[in-house]
C-alpha cells in the first residue's frame, strides 16, 4: 500500500464542519508547533526531460482530450518545498477544493463548511471559490488560502471586532493581520491563513518561485487535469518510473469515498508512459478501479478517467 488513498480520503474530509469551527477559534497559526512537515523528494523535482530530451510533448493541454483547466484558478499561487505532507513513500503536494465547480453542487458538506468560513470571515459565500491546502516548512500542521472576491476592509473588520486578530502591516495591496498565534495576509483576491504569506503572494504576482515553473513534472500534471470539486498532487518516492500524478474528483460514493476520478502521470521517460503502467498504479493502495471511461497515453504522460472500487471494505477516513 503506497499511502495514496489515504491521503485522497484525508482530503475529502476537509470539507467538514470542524475544520471551519478551528478558524473560527484560532485564525491564523498553530503556536507551539515547531515539527516540520514531512520533506519533499529534493531528487525527484520533475525536471528531467524524456531521456534523450528528443520526445516531449510541447503542449500536453492540446495532446490530450481528457486535459481540462481545472487548476488555472489557483495554480499561480503554488510555491515549490511546502508539500502537505508524506505517508508510505507517497509526498502530497497540495489539496485544493473548488467550491464554484459542477461537482461540488451534490456535496452537502462542501456548502456547510464554506457557508462557516463565510460566517467566520463576514461575508457571503458566493465570495469563497476555493480553497488551496498547503503545507508549511516550520509546522506540522497544514496552512490554508482561501481564493475568492473579497473585500478586505470587511474581513479585517470581523476579526478586530471578535478580538482574534488586528491589522499590523501591508504587503502590496494586502493587509497584514495578527492575533495571537501568528500572522496572515488578506487581499482582493485570497485570504492566507498562513504566516510565509510573501512567498505565494509574490508567486501570484510572478515575483517569486512558482511551483509551475521551477518543477517542469507538476507544471504538466496542473496544465492538465480537469475540472472538479477537489484537486490533488502526488509524488511516489517508491515508484522509480513515475515523477509525479495528480488526480481530480467529480463525484463521491456513499462513503465519501472518490468514485469516479481522473489522473493525470508523468513518468520519467516515454517508454515507461503506458496505460497498462497506469492501471497498474491505480490498483495499488486500498482501492483500485472498476470500470475505465477514458485513457489515452502521449509522450511521457498518461491520462485515467475511472470509476473506483473500494470492494466490501468500509472506508476507514
Amino acid at each position: 500500500m503506497t499511502g495514496d488513498e489515504p491521503s485522497r480520503r484525508r482530503f475529502l474530509r476537509y470539507g467538514g464542519i470542524t475544520t471551519a469551527v478551528a478558524l473560527a477559534g484560532c485564525l491564523w497559526g498553530d503556536g507551539d508547533d515547531e515539527s516540520p512537515n514531512g520533506q519533499q523528494n529534493g531528487d525527484e523535482n520533475g525536471n528531467e526531460n524524456d531521456e534523450n530530451g528528443e520526445n516531449e510533448v510541447s503542449n500536453y493541454s492540446e495532446a490530450f482530450d481528457l486535459a481540462g483547466d481545472g487548476a488555472a484558478g489557483f495554480k499561480q499561487w503554488l510555491v515549490p518545498d511546502n508539500p502537505v505532507g508524506s505517508q508510505d513513500g507517497v509526498v502530497t503536494v497540495f489539496g485544493y477544493q473548488d467550491f464554484e465547480a459542477e461537482d461540488a453542487q451534490a456535496l452537502d458538506s462542501m456548502d456547510t463548511y464554506r457557508a462557516e468560513l463565510a460566517r467566520t470571515y463576514g461575508i457571503d459565500a458566493a465570495d469563497i471559490a476555493g480553497e488551496l491546502i498547503v503545507g508549511d516548512p516550520n509546522s506540522a500542521r497544514n496552512r490554508r488560502i482561501h481564493l475568492g472576491q473579497f473585500d478586505p476592509e470587511t474581513v479585517v473588520e470581523t476579526f478586530e471586532e471578535a478580538g482574534t486578530a488586528e491589522q499590523v502591516d501591508e504587503y502590496r495591496e494586502y493587509t497584514v493581520i495578527e492575533g495571537a498565534q501568528g500572522e496572515g495576509a488578506v487581499g482582493p483576491d485570497a485570504i492566507l491563513v498562513l504566516p510565509n504569506y510573501a512567498a505565494y503572494i509574490d508567486a501570484k504576482h510572478a515575483d517569486g518561485e512558482r511551483l509551475i515553473d521551477a518543477d517542469q513534472a507538476a507544471g504538466h500534471v496542473l496544465n492538465v487535469l480537469p475540472r472538479g470539486f477537489q484537486t490533488t498532487l502526488s509524488r511516489h518516492e517508491n515508484l522509480d518510473d513515475l515523477l509525479i500524478n495528480g488526480a481530480t474528483y467529480h463525484e463521491v460514493d456513499e462513503n465519501d469515498d472518490p468514485a469516479r476520478t481522473t489522473r493525470a502521470f508523468v513518468f520519467r521517460d516515454e517508454a515507461s508512459a503506458t496505460v497498462e503502467r497506469a492501471r497498474e498504479i491505480i490498483e495499488i493502495g486500498t482501492s483500485g478501479y472498476e470500470e475505465i471511461i477514458a485513457e489515452e497515453q502521449h509522450g511521457r504522460m498518461v491520462m485515467t478517467e475511472f470509476v473506483q472500487d473500494w470492494g466490501d471494505g468500509e472506508s476507514s477516513g
